[in-house]
């Protein structure tokens, strides 16, 4: 199955009609913050109690329901870095450099 993006009000990543990323942009006093979220081992039943996104019909997901195997946060970073320098064309720091 191949992850898209979709049009809003689907912001995020989609797997059909489940979510599998978050996206989000938050604007307040002059700053802007953005960030995401990957599902890769999340607790899918707390899902269970809402309407993801105000969104009926769709649902949630996450990397190891998909490939139905335990998949770490430690085992995705490496490669979503990557295609995320390669996407955005940038040098990535890590806070952990001596800098």
């Amino acid at each position: 199955q191949n992850a898209r993006a979709r049009s809003p009000p689907y912001t995020g990543v989609w797997l059909d009609d489940r979510k599998i990323c978050a996206i989000g942009v938050r604007c307040g006093r002059h700053i802007t913050s953005h960030g995401l979220a990957l599902n890769c081992s999340t607790d899918l039943t707390w899902f269970e109690h809402i309407v993801p996104c105000g969104l009926v019909g769709t649902g949630v997901t996450s990397l190891s329901k998909e490939l139905q195997r335990h998949v770490t946060v430690d085992e995705v970073m490496p490669p979503f870095l990557v295609a995320f320098k390669e996407i955005y064309k940038c040098t990535l720091i890590s806070e952990d450099s001596p800098n």
